[in-house]
């Protein structure tokens, strides 16, 4: 499946906002476009995440398209509910192909190739 152009401002191609999002087969072509995870629900006094699982598999993010996770979704809930795997990124920007904002960037991760 291809998804292109997002005309309203070049910036999150797609948001996920929800739990258990699947991303697996698709052709990305936005530049400077982003597939967001965005966890707005983050329980910041109990430090549990509404978004803990999701996966990015097998999929093409052309040039100038990021991977974003921001705002604690993955912080709390089991690592191997959250992959990004056997996806290929060109990026000739100077740009991260895979960005983690928030206030805690510090969630351990697992990437395979």
């Amino acid at each position: 499946m291809g998804i292109s152009i997002n005309l309203s401002g070049q910036n999150k191609t797609i948001e996920v906002i929800g739990d258990d999002f699947t991303l697996e087969n698709c052709d990305i072509s936005d530049l400077y476009g982003s597939v967001y995870i965005n966890d707005f629900r983050f329980d910041t006094l109990d430090n549990l995440s509404h978004v803990r699982s999701y996966r990015i598999e097998r999929n093409n993010f052309q040039d100038g398209v990021s991977r974003d996770i921001a705002t604690g979704a993955g912080f709390s809930g089991a690592v191997k509910e959250r992959a990004i795997t056997k996806n290929s990124f060109a990026n000739s920007y100077d740009l991260p192909s895979i960005s983690f904002n928030g206030s805690d960037a510090g969630v351990v991760y697992v990437f395979g190739g």
